[in-house]
């Protein structure tokens, strides 16, 4: 391959990790774990013999419980947003997947990494149709990837291709817990990611497989 080849393949490769990267985290969004817990509470209004003005104030509580988290988010204070996960875990103990990974995306944003993904892992141990500890891995494999590859595009050739090869080994860590959320959960941002590691590992029997399924999607 020409060096003027070989140099537009980089960069191309690192454009389409990156490309796709804020659509394929977008559920790792405050937004949509809030979501999850008023869901879970809405739902409980409706089981047979349950008391419907208890549970309607354990949904007011869960929702200034959410206000509160997403505030303390927004601020950053992390120590204050691992305490309202807590509180929204005692109203409602019954989803406990949801509740380890929340707390591993605070962990996230506190940069505490190793940390999260203990927690991730324990949380697929435990609850295998967990499809935000699948989909949380995945970013943090994917993210590792991406900055390798990132630092690596300058490198010469050789150095290039030894990190590319460490950015390859990420990526193939994150695709089959894109792979397991997307059939937990067939969300398109899953499509995405799975696209963009597909291509940038040369699967392509698979990149035209997912090509399909986003444009059947998009129709």
């Amino acid at each position: 391959m020409k060096l003027k080849n070989y140099l537009t393949m980089r960069h191309f490769l690192l454009f389409t990790l990156i490309s796709l990267s804020f659509e394929a985290f977008a559920q790792s969004g405050v937004s949509g774990v809030i979501n999850e817990y008023n869901a879970i509470a809405a739902a409980n209004i409706y089981k047979d013999g349950v008391d419907k003005k208890k549970t309607v104030k354990r949904m007011e509580r869960i929702a200034a419980e959410s206000t509160s988290f997403i505030a303390r988010m927004e601020a950053k204070d992390w120590n204050n947003a691992s305490k309202a996960v807590k509180k929204l875990y005692g109203l409602d103990k019954s989803n406990r997947a949801l509740h380890y990974t929340t707390t591993g995306y605070v962990l996230e944003m506190k940069n505490e990494i190793d940390k999260a993904l203990k927690i991730y892992k324990r949380a697929i141990s435990r609850y295998k149709d967990s499809e935000w500890a699948y989909l949380n891995m995945g970013h943090i494999y994917y993210n590792r990837g991406l900055e390798i590859l990132i630092n690596a595009n300058e490198l010469p050739a050789e150095q290039y291709l030894i990190e590319r090869a460490k950015s390859h080994e990420y990526l193939r860590q994150a695709m089959p817990l894109f792979e397991t959320a997307y059939q937990i959960n067939k969300d398109i941002d899953c499509l995405h990611a799975l696209r963009s590691i597909y291509y940038t590992l040369d699967m392509m029997g698979k990149f035209n497989e997912i090509e399909r399924m986003i444009e059947e999607s998009e129709k």
